[in-house]
């Protein structure tokens, strides 16, 4: 396995924060249901295997889905398909934003919603 040192470090250091998603990422997750499901299974840490087979779609589907996760700054792809989450389980969602809207109680229990 080929981590550098700051790699984990930098993993480290987001294992203890919990950040939030900005309007532009939430609207995008909201109106692409594949998308955030495939968002969901890297913050669980899932491979693009594991992704694939879970959702029952094709890999070109899967890569076009972190590709763009990662363009949102949500992932970082790495080569060989290695992928990183930016977020880790306890991210934090705009309490009136899209994704409240969208899913609401579905997804209260798997992520921390901005205080009022």
């Amino acid at each position: 396995m080929e981590v550098n040192l700051a790699e984990l470090l930098k993993n480290a250091e987001q294992d203890f924060s919990t950040k939030s998603l900005n309007e532009d990422q939430e609207l995008e997750l909201a109106s692409n249901e594949l998308l955030f499901k495939v968002f969901y299974l890297t913050i669980q840490g899932r491979s693009l295997k594991e992704i694939t087979d879970q959702l029952k779609v094709n890999e070109a589907q899967t890569q076009g889905c972190l590709i763009r996760l990662d363009q949102l700054s949500l992932i970082e792809l790495h080569p060989e398909d290695r992928i990183v989450s930016l977020f880790k389980k306890n991210v934090r969602w705009l309490p009136d934003g899209p994704l409240n809207q969208k899913h609401g109680q579905e997804i209260r229990h798997d992520f921390i919603p901005l205080p009022c």
